[in-house]
């Protein structure tokens, strides 16, 4: 009988995609959430370029991998059409996850990596993408093909042209897609409150590789390919000097909020652009002065090991602050505190299952999606069971209503609380290090000053 539902169920989640040209009741439900959590979870959510994103042609998404579920996720919450997700094929060897995949919009690619066989299954997502595509609804696929944590662009498969032109193909070349290569970038890829932006690049037009594919389809393919990983290179902050990875990150987190203040002061992208400058400068040096270049490695990693030596690191804010300043954040904290402890009980079975299931987590890039997952699956089960349970022993509707308005504001004011306790921690700690340690504080601010190389 368990199993004859599911065969039920799973029919209807593959019927659901299958017929995913306008409402998704599922998708649309989680979305809320989606867009919820994303509210709580980060600080600022930037789109940049999103007036050029075609508004009324069928749209291929093709961005950059770096932060697991998180990446698709910031397009679910910014576009408001339901968007089909591609996703590799060994996703969806768990029932569950196969169902659950089908309800939110996610169908397998085949690759041949997944047996020679499973290929011609790819004609029926040719089929399906030419259906969704046809009434404009949206597709995203990653080009990289996996993700990595690095802000590094890993080189571009052939997914996206091997989806685009034979799907075009199929249809005659009369859908006109457009595929909006998208360079997704985090602040802090695993930070709570952190900030991420989205830039939609230049659309690519698959019409104009009608000739080349009726003529050669593999030129075309590696030529939208080629196109596509240009396109993503021109907004990527894109380190592509492995060897001195971690000293790009160094001077990054030491100098990108000072650049960003001082070079693009009214720029909403200022990070970015920041971001972009100093590892552009560095390639320019390491080309062309390396004398400067391994002297610079030098200032920062003296700087790095002193930071270390006091329990400081690269991500904190050297500048000394107002002791008024830290009293006063320090006496709001308390005011505030009771309503953020009251928040952090009540979430306190979603908060246990969020550290017990991130502690078999061996991939870090996972949590920030195992955070987003908790607020959007696990938070209302609980918040619903104990509203129910209050109603119950209060035997009151109007008390369970006030118990669940308070359940969400309570338990994010309180996760807020916990991180504006630990940054206020980190900040009496660099004050500690610049009173106590006054000469060692001026000689770091001395080696990390960007305006002897920038």
């Amino acid at each position: 009988m368990i199993f004859s539902l599911w065969q039920h169920i799973e029919r209807d989640a593959q019927k659901i995609i299958k017929m995913n040209l306008g409402y998704n009741l599922p998708y649309k439900f989680c979305r809320i959430f989606v867009r919820f959590a994303f509210r709580s979870n980060y600080r600022k959510r930037i789109y940049v370029n999103d007036e050029i994103v075609p508004k009324d042609v069928p749209v291929i998404f093709a961005p950059n991998h770096r932060n697991a579920v998180i990446d698709g996720l910031t397009l679910v919450s910014y576009y408001g059409k339901n968007i089909v997700f591609l996703a590799r094929a060994d996703f969806f060897k768990s029932k569950f996850l196969r169902i659950l995949f089908n309800f939110l919009n996610v169908t397998p690619i085949y690759r041949s990596r997944d047996g020679m066989n499973n290929l011609s299954k790819n004609e029926e997502v040719f089929d399906l993408c030419g259906k969704i595509l046809s009434r404009k609804n949206p597709i995203c696929l990653f080009p990289e093909g996996k993700h990595s944590p690095k802000q590094s662009l890993l080189p571009i498969q052939k997914g996206v042209p091997r989806i685009a032109l034979p799907t075009e193909q199929y249809m005659d070349f009369n859908l006109n897609i457009h595929i909006v290569p998208t360079i997704i970038y985090y602040s802090d890829i695993h930070g709570f409150l952190s900030d991420y932006y989205v830039f939609f690049c230049k659309p690519i037009k698959t019409c104009d590789y009608k000739d080349l594919y009726q003529q050669n389809p593999p030129a075309a393919i590696n030529q939208m390919r080629n196109d596509i990983e240009k396109e993503m290179k021109k907004e990527m902050i894109d380190i592509t000097n492995d060897a001195y990875y971690n000293f790009y990150q160094y001077c990054i987190d030491f100098c990108s909020d000072k650049v960003a203040k001082e070079k693009f002061p009214k720029e909403k992208d200022a990070i970015p652009k920041a971001c972009k400058l100093i590892i552009n400068r560095l390639d320019d040096l390491f080309k062309n002065d390396n004398s400067i270049f391994l002297q610079t490695v030098n200032y920062y990693g003296r700087a790095f090991s002193i930071l270390a030596n006091f329990g400081l690191t690269s991500k904190d804010k050297l500048q000394r602050t107002n002791c008024f300043s830290i009293f006063s954040r320090l006496i709001g904290l308390i005011l505030i505190s009771p309503l953020a402890i009251y928040g952090l009980i009540n979430g306190i079975f979603p908060i246990i299952t969020y550290f017990a299931v991130r502690s078999k987590v061996k991939d870090h890039q996972f949590i920030s999606s195992l955070r987003v997952a908790v607020a959007v699956f696990i938070l209302p089960i609980f918040f619903i069971l104990q509203t129910v349970l209050v109603g119950c022993l209060t035997h009151s509707f109007v008390n369970a209503l006030i118990y669940l308005s308070l359940l969400s504001p309570t338990l994010l004011l309180g996760c807020y609380w916990r991180k504006w306790f630990k940054d206020l921690f980190r900040r009496i700690k660099v004050n500690k290090f610049i009173k106590k340690h006054t000469d060692e504080w001026k000689f770091v601010m001395k080696l990390i000053d960007y305006h002897t190389w920038l």
